[in-house]
């Protein structure tokens, strides 16, 4: 039974594969069991869709640098554009 329930409130098409926090909060809403936490949370876990789309928070990217300027009109940006295609007015 505890099965059918984690299903319905994970896989369910209403439930959207909705983690472990809004499955949790889906179950205990209505139903209760003394593992329940526990249970959703290994459910979770071994949900092959959960693992292969889930959303990863780990940043690729690296931080930026800081420049460090030691004096004014030390490091100047240009931003060089080109070559516009020449309207009639």
């Amino acid at each position: 039974m505890q099965q059918k329930l984690l299903s319905w409130a994970h896989d369910h098409p209403s439930a959207g594969h909705g983690g472990r926090q809004k499955t949790l909060f889906r179950l205990t809403t209505r139903v209760f069991w003394d593992s329940i936490r526990k249970d959703v949370y290994n459910y979770v876990a071994s949900c092959q869709a959960c693992q292969q789309f889930k959303y990863n928070n780990i940043s690729l990217a690296n931080p930026l640098q800081t420049h460090i300027v030691n004096e004014p009109w030390h490091t100047i940006g240009i931003d060089i554009m080109g070559s516009f295609p020449k309207k009639a007015r």
